[in-house]
């Protein structure tokens, strides 16, 4: 995996802006510790972000991966580790 370019911060603020984005939620109401279900993410959300994210990443990533890490948080700790 390579997201050497890419901090854990980054990640993290990429998703906080994507969650926004998509829930229509401001940025700043966004808590990378909440669930991405309690901002009303459909599935479909879900997947999109995933593939968003292996685009913005440049790596492949699974569908299920929101399912997998459900925070923010959780998900920029995973990936931000893969890199080493």
């Amino acid at each position: 995996m390579d997201t050497e370019r890419y901090s854990r911060d980054d990640i993290e603020e990429w998703l906080v802006k994507k969650v926004a984005e998509l829930t229509q939620t401001p940025e700043e109401e966004i808590d990378a510790e909440e669930p991405f279900a309690d901002y009303g993410m459909s599935s479909m959300d879900a997947v999109n972000l995933s593939g968003e994210l292996e685009e913005w990443l440049g790596i492949r990533l699974s569908p299920t991966l929101v399912f997998d890490y459900p925070t923010i948080d959780q998900m920029a700790q995973y990936l931000s580790e893969e890199k080493q």
